[in-house]
């Protein structure tokens, strides 16, 4: 069977996210090619990379646009919509956007996908799957983790500052939490008082089941939830984090990393779950979390023997 060859077009500012959504696709969908031109492997050293680029297009079946305010900018990025406009039926042509985007016509007339949502991003794998006759079953997990890294990868105007100023804010400013009712049933916020343009948003409604470990287990409800965490400035989000509602949703705490160790004494290894103390998600969690018995987030990792760690930032 003759695999279909799926281009992503992108600008070269955000080819990290681009990279990692290949490597997505390549987990997600059975017997498929791709294009990222900005891997290192797609065109050889001393190749007509302009050439390659026309042929990869020329032979593509269908067409993904990574949309974000660097694309908007990209004169290749639309030339290779265009080109692919043109050549292909415009149900292969898909796109995923940034949070803020707004696709240039004739994309303004189709649905994109946000690549920041979990739902949304499994019914683009889902919609890009049918077009090229593959099975794909979602990873919840694996859906988790690219919608994160479009915040992780895709480059924003002084995104760093803006997280020493989040980090300022939690630690040293008040923070007045509000129900959205009004507005929206599904969200509560928590305003920074000190600067009112800072907002943790908690979606009180939109989460799934799931299981996180041994440290999430034993509570008289047995029931887990993961849940998203939005910080917002001026309405945009700038990160999104991951929660999990415990104990039938009487608990709201950050969900741990987990890494894996060598013993010094037998070479053995062994997991362990740990908060950085300096992250966002830890600062978030003793901001808006919920622990019931425990006095707070330390009292609570203590109990579910959750390492805290300190890192230089």
């Amino acid at each position: 069977m003759e695999k279909p060859l799926i281009f992503i077009s992108h600008s070269s500012k955000d080819k990290d996210y681009a990279l990692v959504l290949e490597e997505h696709i390549h987990r997600a969908l059975e017997n498929v090619d791709t294009f990222v031109s900005s891997n290192p492997a797609a065109i050889d050293s001393g190749e007509d990379w302009v050439g390659k680029v026309l042929s990869q297009l020329d032979n593509s079946h269908l067409l993904v646009i990574v949309m974000t305010h660097n694309a908007l900018e990209s004169n290749w990025v639309i030339f290779e919509l265009g080109f692919s406009w043109k050549k292909l039926d415009s149900e292969m042509i898909h796109f995923i956007l940034y949070p803020g985007v707004e696709p240039p016509s004739p994309l303004s007339m189709y649905q994109g996908k946000s690549m920041t949502e979990v739902d949304q991003l499994q019914s683009f794998f889902q919609a890009v799957a049918s077009d090229l006759n593959r099975e794909y079953v979602p990873n919840m997990y694996e859906l988790r983790n690219l919608a994160e890294s479009a915040f992780e990868h895709i480059p924003r105007i002084v995104q760093n500052r803006e997280f020493d100023a989040w980090k300022y804010h939690l630690r040293n400013s008040k923070w007045a939490e509000e129900e959205l009712s009004l507005l929206d049933e599904s969200k509560t916020a928590s305003t920074c008082e000190r600067d009112m343009t800072f907002q943790i948003v908690h979606y009180v409604e939109e989460f799934k089941r799931a299981k996180f470990g041994p440290w999430s287990e034993g509570f008289p409800d047995p029931t887990s939830y993961v849940c998203t965490v939005d910080l917002n400035i001026a309405g945009a989000t700038v990160k999104r984090l991951w929660f999990a509602h415990l104990d039938g949703l009487r608990l709201l705490v950050p969900v741990p990393k987990l890494r894996t160790v060598q013993s010094d004494a037998d070479s053995s290894y062994a997991r362990e779950y740990f908060y950085d103390e300096n992250s966002l998600d830890f600062l978030v969690g003793k901001v808006i979390g919920r622990f019931e018995s425990a006095g707070g987030l330390e009292e609570f990792a203590f109990q579910r023997s959750i390492l805290i760690i300190a890192t230089s930032n």
